[in-house]
């Protein structure tokens, strides 16, 4: 078993070297390919995701250049065919979270490039396979890895009806999760996404009988000279994240550099770089 996987890992990188040479842009041929390595990613990754996961960050890097000079009838085809096979590929990847985060970056960022009514289209069709992405959101001890997790999900229903994110809500949660989080996933009352996705993982959290991030709001953080105040209307968390110990603070980029853009900054600082540590309960 061990040969044959790798003999398909080394046909899956000759493949990918060929579609990387030879494609400038996402034809239905260069489709017809990706959609061959994929096949054979994702018959192999749950026995050796060693052997893959080199292969799958090179597709997702060419997923993402290929893009801007691709139609949009080709990346329609080009997000079915991730939701078909990445969700695999992501079980696979266990707590590897580096490529998991890659992943689900990258599929959100074809989503964005795609209209509305055609990602939710999507989504509804791959609505079973989507949903066992939550088990994801268990094992994450780091509220960056919830956080782009519940991002997808969010994104998915993006311009779903009412009544398809119920729908979608009872597939992802169970209904002991889901008659506390129905109120906030399926709410349009929040100020940003941001606030919604913090909202619904606070919520989260605070289901599980083990936490393994704990999140508590502070009216501003001190870096150095630096202040960092919240935006009207928003609040800074700081969460203490288990695996890996550490802690992340999600603030305004206006505060941090002179740019008038307002983006979503996150400030990580692992454990051990700091002094005197506070343990919690």
């Amino acid at each position: 078993m061990v040969d044959n996987i790798s003999k398909y890992a080394k046909r899956v990188k000759q493949y990918i070297a060929e579609l990387e040479e030879n494609s400038q842009v996402m034809t239905l041929h260069a489709l017809q390919s990706l959609k061959k390595i994929l096949k054979i990613i994702t018959k192999c990754i749950q026995v050796s995701f060693g052997h893959f996961r080199e292969p799958v960050i090179k597709i997702l890097k060419l997923i993402a250049r290929l893009r801007e000079n691709s139609s949009v009838e080709v990346y329609v085809d080009v997000l079915d065919l991730m939701m078909t096979h990445f969700v695999d590929v992501i079980l696979a990847c266990k707590n590897s979270w580096i490529t998991l985060r890659l992943i689900l970056r990258c599929c959100l960022f074809v989503m964005k490039s795609l209209p509305d009514e055609i990602v939710k289209d999507i989504a509804i069709l791959h609505m079973q396979k989507i949903a066992l992405i939550r088990r994801c959101l268990r094992i994450a001890g780091d509220f960056r890895n919830q956080r782009v997790v519940m991002l997808f999900f969010f994104q998915c229903a993006r311009a779903m009806s009412k009544d398809e994110l119920d729908q979608f809500a009872l597939l992802i949660f169970p209904p002991n999760e889901l008659c506390y989080l129905r109120r906030v996933f399926t709410s349009s009352c929040f100020p940003s996404l941001e606030c919604k996705i913090r909202s619904a993982l606070n919520e989260y959290n605070d289901l599980l009988l083990s936490r393994e991030v704990i999140s508590f709001p502070v009216s501003h953080v001190d870096l150095g000279e630096l202040k960092c105040v919240p935006m009207q209307g928003e609040t800074i968390w700081i969460d203490f994240n288990s695996d890996p110990m550490s802690l992340s603070i999600y603030c305004s980029s206006r505060f941090l550099t002179n740019n008038s853009q307002d983006r979503l900054t996150l400030i990580y600082i692992p454990v051990k770089t700091i002094s005197g540590f506070v343990t919690y309960q």
